[in-house]
């Protein structure tokens, strides 16, 4: 386990230093959206085998997994568990609930560990998104005035079309 913490420590390093040599601000943007979506998937893969492991090591015959998925194959067992996680990151629901004490203590810490980080990815994921659209809003302003400004001036529009395409490819293709 500490090893696999360890491999998890360099890959978040490794993907840092992939970040940080992304030139182009958008695929920045993209990247951290991702990285994030990704940490999300994360978690709630832990939170369903930690949710898994609860219920098939509590009372034989009251729990999760003796009530709903018993019979089913392991594959089913995982994406009821990872549908259960999901739900408690946020506002859906689901027929799969506590049956004893100990799934009920590992609920109630998933809904408060989930109020905090869901929204806190939210947030991050809406500043990456904001970031985007102004990112790809800036160029069509600039053009706008750029277009004004040869129309004001007389200049032709296979001369505005160079110049613009001059300034797409080294100006706004390195944000």
């Amino acid at each position: 386990r500490t090893l696999r913490l360890v491999r998890s420590v360099k890959m978040t390093v490794k993907l840092a230093h992939l970040l940080d040599s992304l030139r182009s601000e958008s695929l920045r943007i993209l990247f951290n959206t991702m990285a994030l979506a990704l940490c999300i998937l994360t978690l709630n893969h832990y939170f369903a085998c930690g949710w898994y492991y609860i219920g098939i090591s509590g009372e034989a015959d009251n729990n999760w997994v003796a009530r709903n998925v018993e019979l089913d194959p392991v594959g089913m067992r995982y994406a009821t568990a990872l549908h259960w996680s999901f739900t408690q990151f946020t506002p859906a629901g689901m027929e799969i609930h506590p049956n004893n004490f100990p799934e009920r203590l590992y609920t109630v810490v998933t809904v408060f560990f989930a109020m905090i980080t869901f929204s806190s990815f939210m947030g991050s994921i809406t500043a990456n998104m904001t970031a985007l659209r102004r990112l790809s809003s800036e160029p069509a302003a600039q053009q706008k005035i750029l277009h004004d400004y040869f129309t004001e001036n007389g200049i032709s529009a296979e001369l505005g079309t160079r110049i613009w395409g001059y300034l797409k490819k080294n100006h706004f293709e390195h944000r």
